[in-house]
């Protein structure tokens, strides 16, 4: 039951930080000038960042979680450097341009599942 409470965390925190890449992402279509296209932009990119980040983003938060705890630093600094470290390589993979979505990501991945972990965030099993 711990794995699934687990997962359910993480996908959680992978829907919020693919929300964050989609409106930045939007944002920038609709600074450009391209505005009709802004809401495609959105929804391509929120999919896109949904199944492109599912298993690298479970992959190096589990590493996170693993180690974070073994460092002389506090627990959550340990976790932002893996975690960034993560996005970094998908900057390595998709240069430049895309490549700093990785890392925003990353940083919104780790933020919202800190979140989580402490209980700052209510979600349904606290509410009900």
């Amino acid at each position: 039951m711990m794995f699934w409470k687990w997962v359910g965390r993480k996908v959680l925190a992978l829907l919020v930080a693919a929300l964050a890449i989609a409106v930045v992402l939007g944002v920038m279509t609709r600074l450009d000038g391209t505005s009709k296209e802004a809401f495609e932009v959105f929804a391509l990119t929120a999919l896109v960042a949904l199944l492109y980040g599912l298993l690298p983003a479970l992959a190096v938060t589990a590493l996170s979680d693993r180690f974070a705890d073994r460092g002389p630093y506090p627990r959550r600094w340990i976790a932002l450097g893996i975690h960034l470290l993560g996005g970094a390589l998908f900057l390595l993979f998709f240069g430049p341009y895309f490549g700093w979505f990785g890392l925003l990501g990353a940083g919104v991945f780790w933020w919202m599942d800190e979140r989580l972990r402490t209980g700052a965030v209510p979600t349904a099993r606290t509410l009900a």
